[in-house]
């Protein structure tokens, strides 16, 4: 993030992009390490099936680029196989050493991004430990895996003032396994067999039945013993913990291709002519899978709306009210700096108290609403803000979304049965409807935006909103400048305000060149062109004329409007109440 800032990127959105951009990258290794793990077990034709399952499985793009741990953690997972197996290679005692240090470093670093994958790397050392090996090359697994540990120590100790932090804090609830097996924490309890059936139905069935029976065969062979004990490790110990949920599986998933990809032949010399027929049936389901997953909008519900906000750039504050479903709002897509947020998660709290509104409420301008009813909740949510509302948008789920939401509603009880429970409404009052001034009924004026136009015959841009930072008098149809673009009629014009007349941003910022001698200060003009208001040559032909109000020294100007309410000034009681938009 600092480096996208940096180069002048802030908007949330594009930053989570460049992200996962980066983290698909990553992913390639995945495919890398599936490939390279085939091909010296079974040949080249078994790694390139293999290879394509771990890239094109539907299920795989789509979280290897959402900061899931649970994926983040297969690349090192997978080089600890590879290597190892690379260990078995031995051109010399010193080769195998490497290889077998590499191997542990890999897996110690596979535990720190994942710590419930403890009993799968248990289960690998006790396997690794028993294979026949040179002791060197043991000694060094167990050195890699050891080195990892220290330095995460290390960092704890630095960071958190405590050794064994992170280990607590991770695997502390093992030490209570009872607790552990029974309380989901909220999150979906399921039966221990439930990550079968996951596996059953995410591998396309009824396909999915001899794929899983090719993975067992292929588990039992000598040269795929490793990662055979490890997936059986890894799913007995998930399925005795009560909070289960699908994304937990992404680990093993990677092994679980190389494993049934192991198990194919016996698989083909089985189902005879069906067995080209089953694989036509699988990439065609896939392949209509793979196009919905990779370009849906995951989480829509809970980060467009926030998105929505951020590109209005004029969000002071935002009140979320959670009616229908409760969640951790990702605040970071609203920006820096982040504008003041408040979460109401039940309807009778919106009673707000009378220092509430006037010390935070009076802050929030935008109302983000997650209810079965909003047009009686947003009534309610107006009179407790003492504003009126006004609708701006409803933002609708995205087909993932709905997928997800029908899986899990049985386990969320009958408040979250319907599909309208995510509709959002998002709403704000850009005008006050109640007088600046009682007595001379004074009223802010909000004309509409206007799209940017061409007002003479020289080109000469009206003023309208910048569409990368927001701010005003940039034209979107003009070409991108530093500040103020170059807005002359002439070259002679061009040379003279370059080197002779005040300006802004010129050769060496020398601002306001000639005006510093005490005299006069000239006075601050309007161009008719798009740009910051400065004592820049005026164009030729254009008639300056004195501001209503400074634009750019002391007042920021309103994203939606370049003009000013006229506030009379205060006398006696007369009350002044500024225009809030909500």
């Amino acid at each position: 993030m600092v480096v996208t800032r940096a180069i002048g990127i802030h908007d949330p959105g594009l930053e989570l992009l460049i992200v996962r951009l980066i983290q698909a990258a990553y992913s390639v290794l995945v495919v890398y390490f599936v490939y390279r793990i085939l091909e010296r077990a079974s040949g080249r034709e078994s790694a390139i099936l293999g290879g394509l399952l771990a890239a094109a499985f539907f299920a795989m793009p789509v979280t290897a680029v959402h900061q899931l741990e649970e994926s983040v953690c297969q690349v090192p997972l997978l080089a600890s196989f590879w290597w190892w197996t690379r260990s078995e290679e031995v051109i010399g005692r010193r080769s195998s050493l490497m290889w077998g240090l590499a191997s542990g470093a890999a897996l110690g670093l596979a535990l720190m991004l994942r710590f419930p994958l403890i009993g799968l790397i248990a289960a690998f050392v006790a396997v690794a430990v028993l294979q026949p090996r040179p002791l060197t090359t043991k000694v060094a697994l167990l050195t890699g895996l050891l080195l990892i540990v220290i330095v995460q120590g290390y960092s704890n100790a630095l960071v958190n003032h405590e050794w064994w932090y992170s280990f607590t804090t991770r695997l502390g609830p093992m030490l209570h396994p009872q607790h552990m097996a029974l309380e989901s924490e909220g999150y979906p309890n399921n039966p221990p067999w439930h990550y079968i059936l996951t596996l059953l139905a995410a591998l396309i069935p009824p396909v999915s039945v001899l794929l899983l029976a090719a993975a067992v065969k292929g588990g039992t062979a000598r040269p795929f013993l490793l990662p055979g004990v490890g997936v059986l490790t890894f799913l007995v110990s998930h399925s005795v913990i009560a909070n289960k949920q699908e994304r937990f599986l992404l680990p093993i998933l990677p092994l679980l291709f190389i494993l049934i990809v192991a198990g194919l032949p016996w698989l083909a010399a089985r189902t005879g002519r069906w067995y080209r027929g089953m694989w036509w049936y699988f990439w065609t389901v896939n392949a209509a899978l793979l196009i919905v997953t990779t370009f849906s909008f995951s989480k829509k519900d809970r980060v467009a709306p926030l998105l929505y906000i951020y590109r209005r750039h004029d969000a002071k504050g935002v009140l979320v009210a959670q009616y229908n479903q409760t969640f951790a709002v990702p605040a970071y897509y609203l920006g820096r700096p982040k504008p003041l947020l408040v979460v109401r998660e039940r309807r009778d709290t919106v009673a707000l108290t009378a220092e509430w509104v006037r010390d935070t409420g009076s802050m929030v301008n935008y109302v983000i609403l997650y209810s079965d009813t909003p047009d009686a909740d947003s009534k309610v949510l107006a009179g407790s803000l003492h504003h009126n509302l006004t609708f701006l948008t409803t933002i609708t789920p995205s087909l993932t979304d709905r997928i997800a939401h029908a899986i899990n509603t049985p386990q969320q009880g009958p408040k979250r049965r319907h599909l309208h429970d995510f509709v959002i409404a998002v709403l704000e009052d850009p005008r006050t409807r109640q007088p600046l001034d009682p007595v001379g009924d004074v009223e802010a004026q909000m004309p509409e935006l206007q799209a940017a136009r061409a007002d003479d015959a020289i080109r000469i841009v009206g003023a309208g909103a910048d569409p990368l930072r927001g701010g005003a008098r940039m034209g979107s149809g003009e070409r991108l400048q530093q500040r103020d673009p170059i807005e002359v009629s002439g070259a002679r014009q061009l040379f003279l305000e370059t080197f002779l007349a005040p300006g802004i941003d010129r050769l060496r910022d020398l601002a306001l060149f000639s005006d510093c001698r005490g005299r006069t200060r000239p006075t601050i003009m309007e161009h008719l062109g798009v740009g910051r208001a400065c004592v820049d040559l005026a164009i030729v032909g254009a008639d300056a004329k004195p501001l209503r109000a400074p634009m750019r020294p002391d007042v920021l100007a309103e994203p939606n409007t370049a003009h000013f309410a006229a506030i009379p000034n205060p006398a006696r009681r007369d009350v002044i109440e500024p225009a809030v938009e909500m």
